[in-house]
C-alpha cells in the first residue's frame, strides 16, 4: 500500500506581501533604536534569557538538575567552575562589559543576586531549556 504525498504548491510572494518573521525582526530593532538610555547614552541593564549557551550558573541552583557545570574542566580559563557551560566568559559576560556595565551579570537562583547586585541585569538562562512543550520529555 503506497501513498503519494503531494507537495503543497504555494505561489510566490509579490512585491510588497509581508513576512511576518521579517515584520517582527524589524519591530524588535526598531524597538532598541527607540529605547530611552541613560542621560550618557549608556545601557542602564542587560537582562538575559536562554538555555546552556548564556546560562552563567542557575542550574547550580535548581534542585535534581542533571544539567550542570559547577566543576572542572568548566571554568579552567575563568576565576573557577561556577556553572558556566564554558572553560571562561559566556557571550553575556562580553557584551556586558561592552556595554559598560560594571560587574558579570549574576544568575537570578544566586542566594547572592539581591539588592543592588541586580541594578545592572540579572542572568535567567537555564542549560536545557527550551519553549517546545516537549523539552521537558526527554
Amino acid at each position: 500500500m503506497s501513498r503519494e504525498f503531494k507537495r503543497e504548491q504555494r505561489a510566490p510572494k509579490k512585491m510588497g506581501e509581508s513576512n511576518p518573521t521579517m515584520l517582527f525582526l524589524f519591530c524588535v530593532l526598531i524597538s532598541f533604536s527607540l529605547a530611552p538610555a541613560d542621560a550618557d547614552g549608556s545601557v542602564p541593564a542587560l537582562f538575559v534569557f536562554g538555555d546552556s549557551i548564556v546560562d552563567s550558573g542557575n542550574n547550580v541552583f535548581v534542585l535534581n538538575s542533571t544539567a550542570v557545570a559547577d566543576f572542572p574542566p568548566y571554568g579552567v580559563d575563568f576565576f573557577a567552575a561556577t556553572g558556566r557551560f564554558t572553560n571562561a566568559r559566556i557571550l553575556t559576560d562580553v557584551l556586558g562589559q561592552l556595554l559598560g556595565l560594571p560587574d558579570l551579570i549574576p544568575c537570578n537562583l544566586a542566594p547572592y543576586a539581591k539588592g543592588e547586585k541586580i541594578l545592572h541585569g540579572l542572568n535567567y538562562a537555564s542549560a536545557g531549556s527550551g519553549i517546545l512543550d516537549n523539552t521537558t520529555t526527554g
